[in-house]
């Protein structure tokens, strides 16, 4: 699943590579479970892992970029 989500990323951003994050039995998790992040990367794309707690994407670009990640899906 998770090479079929980078292929996808891939596809609807336009990146030629792609950053997989693992988390998985986080200290003072409470509900245990594994979870994935597919980053889109690009040649100096500049990115910085950003603290969660002070960065928040607005809800409408987030939704962007849902619709744009569920077409390239759908496309495989």
């Amino acid at each position: 699943m998770v090479a079929q989500i980078t292929a996808a990323v891939r596809e609807a951003f336009g990146a030629p590579g792609s950053m997989v994050l693992q988390n998985d039995n986080i200290p003072g998790q409470t509900l245990f479970h594994l979870h994935v992040h597919v980053i889109p990367r690009s040649p100096d794309d500049g990115f910085i892992l950003a603290d969660p707690d002070k960065l928040e994407i607005p809800f409408e670009v987030r939704a962007q970029q849902a619709v744009q990640l569920r077409k390239a899906l759908t496309r495989r």
